[in-house]
């Protein structure tokens, strides 16, 4: 059984700009998915009809997911995206047929003027295009639960609103640079535990993520749902300096407690932070940053991938000992300057992030494969990480000058340090479009 549901009518606004999303039935449950050519999957006689209105007063996009659709009775298997497609009919005429996975869950984009309306008509089905009939068979009872889920932008010529404008962007939109991130929902995890996490991270050798901050050159890594530690979530930007403040200790006492504080947190939430003008200081907010890390899973370097840490970093506790947390170790800090997580240097590379982050045998099997494409790695220098190791106190996560990622020790090793922050939800963009030449500047 492969469900999609949806209530009779609801209600999507962002800012000034309201969306009706009407439906035709109540929801559609689709029975036993199955495997289809293109052409038979877009002739199916079942399909679920919805229509969006923009009754708002300015010309807007919107995007149109199928995301996760939790069943708490459901405990087995679910279906890997790459199997499914899903097939648009757009106000009858127009036909688009695209793969889940290929697509990250974004199945429509579309410009509407004020006063009208998209009708769609939506069908599902498999495709299992190389696949043995063994392997077929082992697929045999997976399901997958998707429900529609509508994001409309608004038009952004007069919005300074400094999130609202960036997501405008996403999808590479100007040659901005910046991708949609999805991270279906994971119950282990202290973010995204009950519904999908979605980011919009600056990727590739040269995106428009230029910023002028403290009268400096920092770079935009993205827009991500933000904890401010008090439990409530919004989106934000994150930053990161474009060059090291210096080569330092990641902790003198040699302990991998970030939390506790390490000597290197303490630095940089005193001395440093006291040391950035007025204006740049109100702009930070309190932010939750995440603590976990891993052990080491091989010999010949560290199989685990960028993807991989992303769940690490965030995982609530450890599922057996010492697997993400070292001792008693806290899973989160909340405070204001940080450093970045691994996963943030494993996407900001064009799509490397399902690359080992170091093997030894070969440079072209890990992240380093990427450095072309990667603009995190810009100042060649071995730089100290958040992420620490679960197993043994003293160590924490590096990337090395030539682009792979493994340890260093906290308390012996001094590495390159370039401190990270979230913006205050508030902040706008008052100038530039993110260029080296004209980065953004910032107000409030």
């Amino acid at each position: 059984e492969n469900t999609i549901n949806a209530g009779k009518s609801q209600v999507i606004k962002t800012g000034v700009v309201n969306f009706t999303l009407t439906e035709s039935t109540n929801g559609l449950v689709l029975d036993n998915l199955q495997e289809l050519t293109d052409y038979e999957g877009m002739a199916q006689e079942t399909y679920y009809e919805f229509s969006i209105t923009n009754t708002g007063d300015t010309k807007t996009d919107y995007e149109i997911y199928l995301i996760d659709k939790n069943s708490t009775s459901y405990t087995g298997t679910i279906l890997d995206d790459k199997y499914v497609k899903v097939g648009l009919t757009i106000n009858d005429s127009k036909e688009k047929i695209v793969n889940l996975e290929e697509v990250n869950r974004l199945i429509d984009k579309v410009t509407l003027n004020v006063g009208k309306t998209a009708n769609y008509k939506l069908r599902v089905w498999l495709n299992f295009d190389g696949l043995t009939d063994e392997e077929k068979e082992a697929l045999v009872g997976q399901k997958i639960f998707l429900t529609l889920k509508i994001n409309g932008i608004q038009n952004m010529e007069n919005i300074t609103i400094a999130t609202d404008k960036l997501i405008a962007l996403t999808n590479n939109k100007d040659n901005s640079g910046l991708y949609t991130i999805t991270h279906p929902a994971d119950s282990t995890l202290q973010i995204g535990a009950n519904e999908s996490i979605t980011e919009y991270r600056y990727r590739g050798a040269s995106p428009k993520n230029y910023v002028t901050f403290n009268g400096e050159t920092w770079r935009i890594i993205g827009v991500f749902p933000t904890d401010d530690g008090t439990g409530k979530i919004e989106n934000r930007i994150k930053i990161v300096r474009n060059e090291s403040i210096g080569i330092k200790y990641w902790d003198t006492s040699g302990s991998n407690n970030w939390a506790r504080p390490a000597t290197l947190n303490t630095e940089l939430n005193t001395t440093y932070l006291n040391s950035l003008d007025s204006t740049s200081q109100s702009m930070i907010g309190q932010a939750k940053y995440y603590l976990g890390g891993k052990t080491p899973t091989s010999n010949n370097g560290y199989a685990d991938t960028p993807l991989q840490f992303y769940s690490y970093e965030r995982k609530i506790q450890n599922t057996t000992s010492n697997e993400f947390y070292n001792g008693t170790n806290p899973n989160s800090w909340v405070g204001k300057l940080g450093l970045m997580y691994l996963s943030d240097y494993g996407y900001a590379s064009s799509n490397c992030e399902n690359k080992k982050i170091y093997d030894s045998n070969s440079s072209s099997n890990d992240i380093r494969a990427c450095n072309g494409t990667n603009w995190l790695y810009n100042i060649k220098a071995n730089e100290w990480l958040l992420p620490q190791s679960a197993s043994g106190s003293y160590f924490a996560f590096i990337v090395r000058s030539d682009g792979r990622a493994n340890y260093g020790l906290v308390g012996s090793d001094q590495f390159a340090v370039r401190p990270v922050l979230y913006l205050i939800s508030s902040a706008q963009i008052t100038g530039g479009n993110g260029t080296s030449s004209s980065p953004y500047t910032l107000g409030l």
